[in-house]
Parts: structure tokens; sequence; C-alpha cells
């Protein structure tokens, strides 16, 4: 459910903020060049990963890039690991969490 999570909430978060980005988390360790491209061309990265595996700061790492932040969803928003694919429970909390740390990595 988190690693699903992840995933909602920086589509949603992408509808409310034209000046956000997204890369395929699992298209940048398989090496698919126009995802890489794409991850390079921006200089600022926030990982949304769903839990302590952090997949998506490991994806980064494969091409040598560095989140400016690291966010884990069941560390820093407490939400509970589970099997429940649809829940959405936490989907606006993740969306406003990923867009207050956009806007502090802006400077706003």
């Amino acid at each position: 459910n988190t690693g699903i999570l992840t995933t909602k909430a920086s589509i949603k978060a992408l509808s409310k903020d034209d000046n956000l980005g997204i890369v395929c988390a699992m298209g940048i360790p398989l090496g698919l060049e126009n995802i890489v491209t794409n991850a390079k061309k921006h200089d600022k990265f926030i990982a949304l990963n769903g839990c302590e595996l952090q997949c998506a700061t490991k994806a980064l790492a494969t091409i040598e890039l560095k989140p400016d932040q690291n966010v884990v969803l069941t560390k820093d928003l407490s939400i509970v690991k589970n099997k429940n694919y649809d829940e959405e429970t936490h989907l606006e909390e993740v969306v406003e969490f990923v867009l207050n740390a956009a806007r502090r990595l802006k400077g706003e």
C-alpha cells in the first residue's frame, strides 16, 4: 500500500504544481535512456519512498543522484504498511507533504 501510495500522491501533486516533475523509479536502474535523461534534467530531488527499503532513493543512487529530501512514508508520516492496495486514507496527507517539501526546496 505504501509504494502504491507514493505513485498516487506523486501524480496528484503534479496536477497541483506545474513546476514539479516525476520520473519512473524503476526505469532509472534499468538504464532506460529517456527516463535517465529526464531525471538528470532536474536539479532538486525528493525521493518519495513507501517504506524503509527506500527503492526511490536507491534508484536515484544508481545514476549518482542524491535526493535533496528523502521521504519514507512509514517513518516520516507513520503510515502503516499493509496489503490493502486500494487504500487512500493518507493520500491527501502525502500530497500536501510532497507539495510542502517542494516549496521548501524552491525557497518559498
